[in-house]
């Protein structure tokens, strides 16, 4: 039979799945919020993530279930909403917007890397998502990363291109003859182009590496 865990299981749990704040911001207390869940959530209640956000100049924690969402800051609730009043999250890469029955909640990410892994957790948590700046394709990584990263790789493929193309020859009295000059402007060109393309290549791979870490 399913058991309320304690605040320290849920300390615990926190540390494991969520997306804690890091650096100035790592040293918030977890241990207000784990005694909420512990006494608010019920028995069959998942919790799926817990985020560090910024919320009106409030710096808080943004907690997932597969049963509601609620905004905790260390010494009261900002938000809460039933998943099934939840209409709408619309996410971008600096955080997202609650769009519910029961009112409209705003938030920025603490962290860069939450514009990857909260969608995640919305789409484990089965909310729906409009209009999001970041749609994850099947491999996890984003198309809008997939899309830059192509085009930056096609724009170094272009120069490198270019490069090989230029010509190095000058006329003399001796018939045409190669410029070093033109051939070191050859060189730095086609030097670009494959800088770029691998630019390119590790922006595409970017997102896939992140979920790695």
């Amino acid at each position: 039979m399913s058991t309320v865990l304690s605040p320290q299981e849920y300390q615990d749990l926190i540390r494991k799945i969520g997306h804690l704040p890091s650096g100035l911001f790592s040293k918030l207390r977890i241990d207000a919020i784990a005694s909420y869940l512990s006494s608010n959530l019920s028995f069959d209640e998942k919790l799926i993530d817990v985020i560090g956000i910024h919320h009106q100049q409030i710096t808080a924690y943004f907690v997932l279930t597969d049963q509601r969402m609620i905004c905790l800051a260390p010494e009261m609730k900002l938000f809460e909403a039933p998943l099934e009043n939840v209409q709408g999250v619309v996410t971008s890469l600096t955080g997202f917007r609650v769009m519910s029955t029961l009112g409209e909640f705003k938030a920025r990410y603490l962290h860069p890397r939450l514009r990857l892994d909260f969608p995640r957790s919305l789409k484990s948590a089965s909310v729906r998502m409009e209009d999001t700046d970041l749609t994850l394709d099947k491999s996890g990584r984003t198309k809008t990363q997939n899309s830059l990263g192509t085009i930056v790789a096609a724009i170094g493929v272009v120069v490198a291109f270019h490069g090989f193309q230029m010509d190095t020859t000058v006329s003399s009295g001796f018939g045409s003859v190669h410029n070093i000059g033109l051939i070191q402007e050859q060189n730095k060109q086609i030097q670009l182009g494959g800088a770029i393309f691998i630019g390119g290549i590790l922006i595409h791979y970017l997102g896939e590496n992140r979920n790695n870490e």
